[in-house]
């Protein structure tokens, strides 16, 4: 449950930015119609000609954007469009739903491997159980990416400034990049450790709780670069592109699940290869789909990977500052629960 909070404050801060747009005032006329409006020195002008005469002093119905927007002089720039209107319940759960089926991605594909392994015996399921715990519950402390990523490609994406938002997915691109590398390599010097903590109760499930963690190891750097590209594609409110890709990576996962472990008799080692496989597929896609978009929105743009030069000591700085914050809230969260012996798990 807790990974449940994060996700959807996510989209609720990545919708708020979003329903900005460059129009910035908007009336009802007696007809009902909204007509875009322009706002300075306390009157409007209608930008529609056609549209009736406009009152000097504020009526009802009408829509401005906050004070922040306005410049200097006070001044609302011209729009083209009236802002949309409020997001309504059904469609934040439309949005909301893809993006917690994409971020619970690893958690699937752990599901699909326990439930084919479950066929071989109680020993391999009971392997499989801390060594998938210990790879998704480390991936997740890393799951601020996806909500410092998502926000502040929103906010630049939703001002029009599409070469500043992809700027900032390429600064989270080398952040998780970097982290998969530290994770990685605290995994493999000291995953063996915690699964034998963890498996002193049944000391016959570690030597393959110990192979299937060390083959999914290979997988972090693919699977923390999804969750940025994620971040990404919900900062653009899209949430088709992760739930496509989610769908595409778990159908293989099942697949190659079936054929590696059943049909090769390669055990848990096939379920985690098969795991590894669905992640780089499903970035794949992911990277494939973010770039045709980078393409459109960023003309000129013929960068051969989403990567751009690595980001500078302030614009790391400025990424770091905003995504502190929500890693104390992921570490602060678990850490609030009662503590529960390793022996005990």
């Amino acid at each position: 449950m807790l990974l449940l909070l994060p996700i959807a404050v996510n989209a609720l801060l990545a919708l708020a930015p979003l329903q900005a747009r460059p129009l910035l005032a908007c009336r009802a006329d007696h007809a009902g119609r909204r007509n875009p409006v322009r706002w300075h020195a306390g009157r409007m002008t209608a930008m529609d000609p056609e549209a009736e005469a406009l009152p000097d002093a504020p009526i009802p119905g009408l829509t401005t954007v906050s004070a922040n927007e306005h410049g200097p002089s006070g001044a609302v720039p011209a729009a083209d469009e009236c802002p949309p209107e409020d997001v309504t319940a059904l469609e934040l759960l439309r949005f909301t739903l893809p993006v917690l089926t994409a971020a619970l991605s690893a958690e699937i594909m752990s599901v699909v491997d326990t439930a084919v392994v479950g066929t071989l015996g109680p020993q391999q399921l009971a392997a499989l159980g801390p060594a998938t715990m210990l790879s998704d519950s480390t991936v997740y402390l890393f799951f601020w990416l996806n909500v410092a990523c998502t926000n502040l490609f929103a906010t630049h994406f939703a001002r029009g400034e599409h070469r500043d938002a992809f700027a900032v997915l390429s600064d989270a691109l080398y952040v998780s990049l970097a982290c998969a590398a530290l994770l990685v390599v605290g995994l493999s010097w000291g995953g063996g450790a915690a699964l034998a903590r963890i498996c002193a109760m049944a000391p016959g499930a570690l030597p393959g709780a110990k192979q299937y963690l060390a083959i999914r190891i290979l997988g972090v750097p693919a699977l923390m670069t999804a969750t940025v590209l994620q971040g990404a594609c919900t900062g653009m409110k899209d949430a088709t592109t992760p739930f496509i890709a989610i769908v595409l990576g778990g159908l293989l996962n099942l697949a190659l699940d079936l054929w590696l472990v059943l049909g090769c008799g390669m055990g848990i080692a096939g379920a985690a290869s098969a795991t590894v496989v669905s992640q780089v597929v499903q970035v794949l896609v992911l990277a494939v789909i973010v770039k045709r978009k980078r393409s459109r929105l960023v003309p000129g743009v013929t960068a051969p990977t989403l990567l751009q030069r690595p980001p500078s000591p302030a614009r790391l700085v400025d990424f770091l500052s905003f995504a502190g914050p929500i890693f104390c809230v992921l570490i602060g969260c678990p850490s609030c629960c009662p503590s529960v012996p390793l022996d005990c798990l």
